[in-house]
């Protein structure tokens, strides 16, 4: 059973803190944008981090949340519910797609040891600017609508793109038919994403020596040739996951769990 916590705004959010009595340390999770951390995508760490207190953070929008998702609100909210918690140290960040992002800025605040991101979107307009040159911008168009009966005249704004461009957007965005209640929540997260969107240039360079980037074998979300580049730049290792084929690591995540877990009690190297 989920217990929801209520934000200072009184917002419910999906937020446990899981402890063991015997734990070695704390294992935060974030996972990718508008997923849920309990999810069956990301399979058994509870199994295979038994040994950790575990902290599972979905965003508002996020599985069971409320309210809709803007990222620097997520970040608010995760720095409101953290900074009261007993946190066994060592601490480590586990962070997905944009939870990734949200993880190198909880660096700021929290004292993690390691930093583990999978896929971490750098840039979130520099992402959609991405999708929208390779004509990938129908995973992002499905995110928000399902199919287009959802609601075809947003569904044919976000497909266009033309949307991108923020005197357009502020134009054209109170006309869009509004059939559900939700898209008020729709609206102000694509401003969120887009209208300036938000990067972490400067996190990913002060905590580089934290970070472990991992990426699949094909991104349609955000460049892989982007992540090597900054990787390289900044003396960051990056990781390639054998047989993941998407932005999602899909039936990779056990796997995954495990390697880390084999990291963080050092036998295994990533160096």
């Amino acid at each position: 059973m989920r217990i929801l916590q209520k934000t200072l705004d009184n917002t419910l959010v999906d937020i446990q803190h899981i402890k063991n009595e015997k734990a070695q340390g704390t294992i935060l999770l974030w996972p990718c944008g508008m997923g849920d951390i309990h999810s069956s995508l990301y399979e058994n760490y509870r199994d295979i981090f038994k040994d950790f207190d575990l902290i599972l953070y979905n965003p508002r929008a996020h599985g069971n949340s409320h309210g809709y998702y803007c990222f620097e609100q997520a970040v608010k909210d995760a720095i409101y519910f953290t900074k009261n918690m007993e946190i066994r140290l060592p601490l480590y960040g586990i962070g997905h797609s944009a939870g990734g992002t949200g993880i190198l800025k909880l660096a700021n605040i929290l004292p993690f040891q390691k930093l583990f991101l999978f896929s971490p979107v750098l840039d979130s307009r520099q992402a959609l600017e991405f999708m929208y040159k390779e004509k990938y911008q129908y995973l992002f168009t499905k995110l928000f609508c399902g199919e287009r009966k959802y609601n075809p005249k947003l569904w044919d704004v976000l497909i266009e793109g033309k949307w991108l461009d923020i005197d357009y957007w502020e134009k054209i965005k109170d006309s869009i038919d509004n059939k559900t209640s939700s898209y008020l929540s729709i609206k102000k997260s694509m401003e969120s994403v887009a209208h300036p969107g938000y990067n972490v240039s400067t996190e990913i360079a002060q905590h580089r020596e934290k970070i472990l980037t991992f990426i699949p074998e094909k991104d349609l979300w955000f460049s892989i040739d982007t992540q090597l580049s900054t990787a390289k730049s900044l003396g960051i290792t990056i990781a390639s996951i054998h047989k993941a084929r998407n932005h999602f690591f899909k039936r990779r995540w056990n796997g995954i769990w495990t390697l880390l877990l084999q990291i963080i009690n050092d036998k295994a190297s990533y160096e």
